[in-house]
């Protein structure tokens, strides 16, 4: 494990990013105060008694990889001197070390942890790539296509980072990795996953103000791209439309109005149209949609009651507003459709020019609701188109600071940077959401391009018209789990899917489709399993409950027995008593001839009542009998019910 020294060499953006997210767990304050650890360790590192914000912000370059806008750094000096750790001298502009405060962190003993689970992070990737894609890398090479691969994920549009090719392969295999990491559950995704969040906390510096990063939308209108709304309404996977629905939720939870734009509508009808013919020919598209229809067993006639009902289920599953873009008057407001078209044309190079030409539409829609206003914040923006394509967006930005200000928001956003700005608000509230985002890019990731998918199935149609490949296999090498052994084989190279063994290809998919069944068959008896010993579990507390009950009854009932006997005891002796004294004046007054009425009562009631009752079995222990149990009764009801 590398030592607290060797720390001060300078790391990777990933151990930074990690580094972040650890801050996150023990920080309740302002986002701002993740990075403070870092700066408070760059101040321990100085050789100097003062130091400079300059000086921070190559520091934290140097040692963590880490750029922050200089009036962020400013904020977190400030606020570290109002926690005594440094102190400022104005007259200078440097700031005063308060070295027994900064000495005393824990950020090596963070640090250190961070460093070993980056380790085995790349050494089980190192190890994951040998034994499932027979690929030979070292420590090195793995921590490069590492680190490209989370740049280019997630990176894109923060000023100074240029956007490269990635290696499709490479893509590939770390996504697999991350997904098998993820199934598995695996402390390593964790990891990974405090990578992603440390990603996205960087990313929010440069999008908010740091003293108003709480703020919510104030009349600010949020449109989304043909893609995001494919996803959001599920015609992809769950997978991919999760994390589209926890933005919605955000976004109208900070008052956000949520829109779209009907050319975009369109655009999916199109989509979705030209689904119909790829269904049906078992093909594939760049949305995931038409693999999603044929998992689904959809027809023709079930994609078209889809594309009937488009607009009601954006209104009422999405809550979306369908807008048509507004008028191009007053003039002053609009820009130069064809400039902006043959900018993004050259840098993205569009294979359907209509798809460039509803870019245009919506950019343009977008700056012309602004009406010229300008926002450093999105939140006061007044309107914001989303997409999922970051190259889009990035080159966006570029263009419109080309005259604007760095500081500006860009008339679109990449969906992973809005993600990020407004979950960063309160991570505690949708804790899911990195993971949901992460698991998303990768299924994005493992899948087969469309050009792969056409060339694929191309030569599996060739291969059975030629005889070579019975009608069996043909159809077997047409299934889900042929694509997905195909893509590990091969790694989405065109070139080696031609020359791959299609009859072994096609054993193995039997092989998976028979394995996949068996798993579901298991899965299913787990669940059997698992629910009847869940009903076990329930009868058990249940007969437990009622003999707790029984038993609690059984001695409320003694009790208030007890209270009853007592009762009747005393009463008993009080009538016993009084019986024996009207018996004794009764006997005395005998000879009296001038009795009173009670008197002459009393003697009716000793001799002739009461032995009348006995006689017809009333007698005093009947009645004392009788009102014992009604007492229980009562006692019992008063008492505990």
């Amino acid at each position: 494990m590398q030592t607290v020294e060797e720390s001060q060499l300078k790391v990777s953006n990933v151990i930074g990013y990690a580094l972040l997210a650890v801050n996150i767990d023990s920080n309740k304050g302002s986002y701002l105060d993740y990075f403070s650890p870092m700066i408070i360790e760059c101040l321990r590192l100085s050789d100097k008694e003062l130091v400079s914000q300059t000086e921070i912000f190559t520091m934290l370059q140097d040692k963590f990889s880490i750029t922050l806008p200089q009036h962020v750094i400013q904020s977190i000096l400030k606020r570290l001197c109002r926690k005594k750790f440094v102190e400022r001298d104005s007259i200078l502009q440097v700031y005063k070390r308060n070295l027994n405060k900064i000495d005393n962190t824990n950020f090596k003993e963070k640090q250190n942890q961070v460093l070993e689970n980056h380790t085995n992070l790349v050494s089980g990737l190192q190890e994951y790539l040998n034994i499932k894609f027979s690929q030979l890398y070292s420590k090195e090479e793995v921590e490069v296509i590492f680190e490209k691969f989370l740049n280019n994920s997630v990176n894109t549009l923060i000023e100074d980072i240029q956007l490269n090719e990635v290696d499709e392969k490479d893509n590939y295999m770390i996504a697999s990795y991350l997904s098998y990491l993820e199934t598995t559950h695996s402390p390593l995704f964790q990891y990974y996953e405090s990578i992603f969040i440390g990603n996205m906390v960087s990313t929010a510096v440069y999008f908010t103000e740091p003293d108003k990063y709480q703020q919510k939308f104030k009349n600010t209108k949020v449109y989304f791209d043909t893609t995001f709304i494919i996803f959001a309404l599920g015609y992809a996977d769950n997978v991919r439309k999760e994390p589209c629905l926890e933005l919605i939720k955000i976004l109208r939870e900070q008052h956000a109005s949520l829109r779209c734009f009907n050319h975009n509508i369109d655009e999916i009808k199109d989509i979705l149209y030209g689904c119909i013919d790829k269904v049906e020919k078992n093909s594939t598209d760049r949305f995931g949609t038409t693999e999603y229809f044929i998992k689904k067993n959809y027809k023709r006639s079930d994609i078209q009651t889809i594309i009937h009902g488009l607009e009601d289920d954006i209104k009422k599953n999405l809550r979306f507003v369908i807008e048509e873009k507004p008028p191009y008057e007053p003039l002053i407001h609009n820009i130069s459709e064809q400039s902006l078209s043959e900018f993004l044309d050259s840098k993205i190079n569009y294979k359907n020019k209509s798809s460039l030409q509803r870019d245009i539409d919506s950019l343009h829609a977008v700056v012309r609701l602004r009406q010229g206003q300008k926002s450093h914040v999105v939140e006061k923006c007044k309107a914001l188109f989303v997409t999922t394509n970051n190259r889009l967006s990035y080159y966006t930005k570029q263009y419109f600071e080309q005259e604007d200000s760095r500081n500006f928001i860009s008339p679109i956003i990449s969906d992973y940077v809005l993600t990020t700005i407004q979950w960063i608000k309160n991570p505690n509230v949708h804790p899911n959401l990195p993971k949901k985002r992460i698991i998303a890019d990768c299924i994005a990731s493992v899948q087969p391009t469309e050009r792969v998918i056409k060339g694929y199935l191309d030569k599996i149609k060739t291969l059975k018209e030629s005889g070579q490949i019975s009608n069996e296999k043909y159809y077997l090498l047409r299934t889900s789990e042929a694509r997905e052994i195909i893509m590990d084989k091969t790694l989405g190279d065109e070139d080696v899917i031609t020359n791959i063994d299609y009859q072994e290809l096609a054993e193995l998919a039997k092989q998976k489709i028979g394995e996949e069944k068996d798993n579901i068959i298991k899965q299913q008896e787990a669940i059997i399993e698992e629910s009847n010993k869940a009903l076990e579990q329930k009868e058990k507390e249940k007969k437990s409950i009622l003999e707790q009950q029984s038993h609690k009854v059984k001695k409320q009932k003694l009790i208030t027995r007890k209270i009853s006997v007592i009762v009747h005891f005393t009463v008993t002796i009080i009538l016993s008593g009084l019986f024996l004294w009207v018996q004794y004046t009764v006997l005395n007054k005998l000879d009296d001839r001038e009795l009173s009425i009670l008197q002459n009562g009393l003697v009716v009631a000793s001799y002739y009542i009461l032995p009348l009752l006995s006689f017809w079995g009333f007698g005093f222990w009947y009645a004392v009998k009788e009102s014992h149990e009604r007492l229980q009764l009562f006692l019992f009801n008063f008492l505990y019910n």
